[in-house]
């Protein structure tokens, strides 16, 4: 009862007029934390204080772009420009690095996800972009060239149309009104009508819906307003969509791209990459991204897995890159009875360990795909390899200029026959290794 009634006195979201100027005394308070009047009374005195200017756009973006932060950009990471809210780095894979604004267009949601920061019940500051809003500060951004990008996601506002309707708008008056030539990644919302997929299609390089999870049971777990039959044929919907998109030649490098929640339940990294795979030669998707589950409200459910999630989430994509890369087979990285990734060595590791009969490897026979599987050599250092190897005598210094890591390689091959790895290796035993015994090419 203590509890109760500053609750329903002083309500998070109350809104505190100064002028013309809107002010937000920003309580994140919950009785379902039981807080006491001490604790809640801080908030409220912190919050009236530090009052957050929710009409200027800036502090609307430094708002919002919290709440994108779990959106996956880049498999390779990003991070944060701190000059400016929103504006993470990004690595791409040639190795350039793109300054790109990452945003929600707003914070509502209708949705009560457990895994997310933005669920309906969450008492937080609620903010929305006005589509005119949004497109000048991202051009002023661009102008400036603050920005190279943008990556835009958004919380649920009503329900999906309506917010898809605004997003779209916001984007068009971006890339019509404003000549706005920069990368755009646009997400959809689950459960958008197929009309509006369309017209994010045509306005994005690249549109992208999360399945979040390959498992109902997952979804019983964390999100009860969604289902993965409902989420794969939307996800079907697209692809489709975007495939009639390249087919008549528009915006040919149109991509699409999906997300999946690593270590939040049982899911196996089998079940994950099954989907990964079916997603890639069924629907053409360009990539799928792994995210490493991240409990940020005190109710969600725990982590759940062999290891943790953000290993998991480097494994899945190292294991993700040897079957679009690498033309390895899933049952090669994840043979007859084993559900999981190895947690202390890679999948390619763990492949060359079960496979000893075929190393070591003379780099100077062998072929690009059979340089592809020894650890250390990537694509680009293999394809060096076949390019120069009949015009410069190949050296342990030699091979580490095209790009091969020395370290890992040496123990799986030779040159002209000469072995440069540990004599002892061919004998080793896999659970010699799982006790720790460091080897040079560990």
């Amino acid at each position: 009862m203590l509890t109760t009634i500053p609750y329903i006195i002083l309500r998070v979201d109350l809104l505190v007029n100064i002028g013309r100027r809107g002010y937000i005394a920003c309580i994140f308070f919950s009785i379902n934390e039981g807080s006491f009047f001490l604790p809640l009374f801080a908030k409220i005195a912190l919050g009236v204080v530090l009052g957050l200017r929710l009409d200027d756009p800036k502090e609307k973006l430094s708002l919002l772009s919290r709440g994108a932060e779990y959106d996956v950009l880049s498999p390779q990471g990003s991070f944060k420009k701190p000059t400016y809210p929103g504006i993470c780095r990004v690595f791409a894979r040639d190795g350039k690095c793109l300054s790109v604004l990452k945003t929600l267009f707003t914070n509502y949601c209708e949705n009560h996800c457990a895994y997310c920061v933005n669920r309906a019940q969450n008492d937080m500051p609620r903010v929305t972009f006005g589509p005119e809003e949004f497109a000048k500060l991202a051009y002023d951004l661009y102008r400036k060239g603050a920005i190279d990008g943008i990556f835009l996601s958004s919380g649920v506002l009503k329900d999906p149309d309506h917010t898809m309707e605004l997003m779209i708008r916001a984007v068009k008056i971006l890339r019509n009104n404003y000549g706005f030539k920069g990368y755009l990644h646009l997400k959809v919302l689950p459960g958008a009508s197929e009309d509006l997929m369309r017209e994010a299609v045509t306005l994005a390089d690249r549109v992208s819906l999360n399945i979040e999870f390959t498992e109902e049971t997952s979804f019983k777990l964390f999100t009860p307003e969604k289902r993965i039959d409902g989420l794969l044929a939307d996800t079907i919907k697209l692809s489709r969509i975007v495939r009639e998109a390249r087919e008549r030649g528009f915006k040919g490098k149109v991509g699409q791209s999906t997300q999946i929640i690593v270590g939040a339940t049982g899911e196996s990294d089998l079940s994950v990459l099954k989907t990964s795979l079916w997603l890639y030669r069924e629907l053409e998707v360009s990539r799928v991204y792994y995210s490493a589950y991240v409990k940020v409200n005190a109710d969600a459910p725990s982590p759940l897995g062999p290891f943790f999630p953000s290993l998991r989430e480097r494994r899945l994509y190292q294991a993700d890159f040897l079957i679009r890369l690498y033309g390895f087979a899933l049952e090669e990285i994840l043979p007859q009875g084993k559900s999981f990734l190895d947690r202390d060595i890679d999948p390619k590791l763990s492949w060359a360990l079960r496979n000893l009969h075929l190393f070591p490897l003379e780099v100077t026979k062998a072929s690009y795909e059979e340089l592809l599987r020894v650890p250390g050599i990537g694509p680009k250092s293999a394809k060096r390899i076949v390019e120069e190897r009949g015009k410069v005598p190949l050296s342990l210094e030699v091979l580490k200029g095209f790009g091969v890591v020395v370290e890992r390689a040496r123990s799986f091959i030779t040159i002209k026959g000469r072995y440069f790895g540990d004599r002892a290796f061919p004998s080793i035993k896999w659970e010699r290794l799982e006790a720790g015994i460091q080897l040079s090419l560990l």
